[in-house]
């Protein structure tokens, strides 16, 4: 039986998968996803005003890769598809022949029971035989491009469906491939090798394909433990995947744990500051209200007695007058006499302090405090040498002590403190004001000029007792000229004539001082004055 000349050969995918036509210069990316090296261009990421190419997307995958400083034309090519087209285009079957007549009649059908292929005429015939009347009949072109078997491997450079069809160059038609060039990488006939690339380096076309099976070969021996090792590590991954959405959802929970409680904490220290809150106002209007209504009374036992009086005043001198009244005298010389004081037994003072430490609820730290007392500018003290004595142009400072109306200091800063120094021609001098944070405040000042400088000191707009003062500001004094020692004897190596400032003598015909002698101020001391503090002016 006569058969096609290559009926089994395989018209194989060789369309890009972006322009979906036969690959035209396919390039490999580094994904091994293969287009045609135009199309790829088209999806270069350009860097710079140069506009070179500096990387790529795959369309397939979106792999993002570099490319070579060349671009897509430095890429390799797929020589595997570019072999595949070679053999595809040099061994397409001629148009077949009927298989049952003499004649080349050309076949119309195929049957695939039969596997032979039939002109018109005997397709018919084919089909009217009682034995064959089952037989499936095909278009001849389906039978000419039907696909191997699976179990047929696919070429890597020749047909093994075809091993003794020529192959031809598809620049020279006619010539057949027998050459394989290794620098390119792609198969070559004599006529290439002579023009296009005469200075590459070659194979036998057999030679080549053995070669490249043998490496092939290799690669997929290598692939197995590979793919084992991959599986394994799917399979890490995979439980670290679910360890993951696990370990999220326990600590997710410990979060809500932990917020919910510092809610919960945060809600009782907020009722407790209410509640502290709540005490505070009601002391306070008690004991307010209380002594507006004892005010009252002594205002009405006042005004009822001072009318009374102004009737025994208008009766004149009655005999028995004073004796009758004598009561209403007592009481009123008891009311005007009397040395309690009617001042406010309580303030309207409430502050909350949001930074101030509150102890722990729950195990978490609470900051937030009410005070109750405020400040009383009456009863603050100062303390330091800045309140009586100060130098020319040198920082002199003191302390304020803000204390409450029961004399205690306060345990918290935040109070409105205010500072002002005048000096004797009426100019303002530069203070600041350091709130310690614990009822402390340094109050430091620099005066320019010498003479009497005017001190004020203010708590909420009031001033605190003693203020204003007075400072006398002294001139700048002047640097020591002499050595700060214990004794001209040492200091001058024992010299007879050396006098010191302290004015102490020594025996010996030594005109200076000297360790315990008569006139030794007894401490280290500056030999041009005497002054015993080494950080003092000198007094001469």
């Amino acid at each position: 039986m006569a058969t096609a000349k290559y009926p089994n050969t395989p018209e194989l995918d060789l369309q890009c998968a972006l322009c979906l036509h036969s690959y035209s210069d396919p390039r490999i990316l580094p994904c091994f996803h293969t287009f045609c090296s135009k199309c790829l261009e088209m999806n270069c990421v350009h860097a710079g005003e140069d506009k070179k190419t500096s990387s790529i997307h795959c369309p397939k995958c979106f792999d993002q890769s570099q490319l070579p400083s060349a671009g897509v034309d430095g890429l390799p090519r797929n020589m595997y598809v570019q072999n595949l087209q070679t053999i595809q285009s040099t061994s397409r079957s001629p148009p077949p022949k009927c298989d049952l007549c003499t004649d080349d009649v050309p076949a119309l059908s195929y049957c695939e029971a039969c596997c032979c292929f039939m002109c018109n005429f005997c397709g018919q015939a084919h089909r009217g035989q009682r034995r064959t009347l089952d037989h499936n009949l095909i278009p001849a072109e389906s039978a000419n491009l039907a696909p191997l078997p699976l179990t047929q491997p696919l070429p890597i450079i020749a047909s093994t469906a075809a091993p003794h069809s020529p192959k031809f160059c598809t620049v020279h038609s006619d010539k057949e491939l027998t050459l394989f060039c290794e620098t390119c990488e792609m198969p070559v006939c004599g006529d290439c090798k002579s023009n296009e690339h005469s200075d590459h380096a070659f194979l036998p076309l057999e030679d080549a394909s053995l070669q490249y099976t043998e490496i092939l070969q290799g690669l997929v021996n290598k692939t197995k433990p590979l793919v084992t090792e991959l599986n394994e590590s799917m399979k890490n991954i995979e439980f670290l995947l679910s360890n993951v959405q696990e370990r999220a959802e326990v600590v997710a929970d410990e979060i809500c744990d932990s917020i919910d409680t510092q809610m919960r904490a945060l809600h009782e220290h907020k009722r407790f500051l209410l509640s502290r809150l709540h005490a505070i106002k009601t002391k306070k209007e008690n004991t307010l209200e209380h002594q507006l209504e004892e005010v009252k009374k002594i205002v009405d036992e006042v005004t009822v007695g001072s009318s009374e009086a102004n009737k025994a005043l208008r009766h004149g001198q009655a005999p028995g007058m004073f004796t009758a009244h004598a009561p209403l005298v007592s009481r009123l010389e008891q009311l005007v006499n009397s040395r309690h004081s009617y001042a406010p037994l309580e303030d309207d003072y409430i502050k909350f302090v949001p930074n101030q430490p509150a102890g722990q609820i729950r195990g978490y730290s609470m900051s937030g405090v009410l005070y109750d007392r405020g400040p009383s500018p009456s009863h603050c003290v100062m303390s330091g040498e800045g309140m009586f004595v100060a130098k020319q142009r040198k920082s002199a400072s003191f302390v304020l002590t803000v204390l409450d109306r029961f004399d205690e200091q306060r345990a918290v800063g935040g109070d409105r403190v205010e500072a002002n120094v005048q000096s004797s021609d009426g100019s303002l001098v530069k203070t600041s004001v350091v709130d310690r944070g614990d009822g402390d405040y340094v109050i430091s000042y620099t005066p320019e000029s010498v003479g009497e400088h005017r001190v004020s000191v203010l708590v909420e707009n009031k001033h605190v007792r003693g203020s204003p003062f007075a400072v006398n500001v002294q001139p700048k004094g002047k640097k020591h000229r002499g050595v700060f020692h214990c004794c001209t004897f040492c200091s001058s190596e024992g010299k007879k004539h050396v006098r010191c400032g302290c004015g102490g003598t020594m025996p010996g015909g030594y005109s200076g001082c000297g360790h315990g002698h008569p006139g030794h101020p007894g401490s280290y001391h500056w030999s041009c004055c005497g002054a015993t503090s080494e950080k003092s002016d000198c007094l001469l």
